[in-house]
């Protein structure tokens, strides 16, 4: 495996990486949510569909900013 081929893999595991901390985060704040509305369960729920929708945003924008903007259009 050449080198270029190695920093290209690399690239793309960290751009993976956001979806697992859009779910971490949404998962805390919609904890701290529904605890504070009094039902936990629709708090995280709602929590983890956001953090999912930031994650996958956010990993668009690190595609965009690699020069490989093969998803779809977030514009």
């Amino acid at each position: 495996m050449s080198e270029a081929e190695k920093e290209a893999s690399k690239k793309e595991e960290q751009q993976g990486v956001w979806i697992g901390v859009g779910i971490a985060l949404g998962s805390g704040v919609g904890a701290a949510i529904g605890a504070a509305i009094d039902n936990i369960a629709i708090g995280v729920g709602l929590g983890v569909s956001f953090g999912i929708i930031f994650g996958v945003v956010m990993s668009q924008n690190a595609k965009k900013k690699a020069g490989r903007g093969d998803g779809p259009d977030m514009r």
